[in-house]
């Protein structure tokens, strides 16, 4: 499980390749806007543990649900979503 608040990993790609920096750019966005509309949702709660799927988020900020699952995978490894604890 993740812990609040929650860091999602950028792409730290510096190269020459336009495609591959578009492509780190638009991560990078992604990981920007899913990292606070998460911690903010889990810090204006009173709850203790946060479910997040995947499909949920991707609908609520008209994302990608490919691009959510890509960006937020490595957060708890989890197929459909995952959970965050705050302490």
């Amino acid at each position: 499980m993740a812990r609040y608040p929650i860091d999602v990993s950028r792409d730290a790609y510096q190269g020459s390749s336009n495609t591959r920096r578009i492509k780190a750019m638009r991560h990078n966005e992604i990981a920007s806007i899913l990292e606070n509309h998460i911690n903010t949702i889990v810090a204006s709660s009173t709850q203790s543990h946060h479910q997040f799927t995947y499909a949920v988020l991707a609908a609520k900020l008209n994302l990608y649900l490919e691009d959510v699952r890509d960006v937020l995978f490595d957060q708890d490894c989890g197929h459909n979503g995952f959970s965050v604890i705050k302490d």
